[in-house]
């Protein structure tokens, strides 16, 4: 999830980036692909949270920017209910 929120963030123009455009992303994305339908809501909300919350680490001068996540390389827990 983190690595599709990651890619369609980047193709987009840094005008149109937001926090609403994301969310109606993953919810399109929940309709056209069954893998990811399959995960809670819930689940890919906190995905989102935590993805926008990297960026805005980022602009701050707290963190690096969000990069794609490897399977083995990095851990992200999401609390699914």
């Amino acid at each position: 999830m983190w690595n599709l929120v990651h890619d369609w963030w980047s193709m987009l123009p840094r005008d149109k980036r937001n926090l609403t455009a994301a969310d109606q992303a993953i919810r399109q994305g929940r309709k056209d692909l069954p893998w990811l339908a399959v995960l809670p809501a819930q689940a890919a909300q906190a995905v989102l949270k935590t993805y926008f919350r990297a960026w805005v680490n980022c602009w701050e001068g707290r963190a690096e920017a969000p990069t794609f996540k490897g399977r083995f390389r990095s851990r992200l827990a999401i609390d699914v209910p």
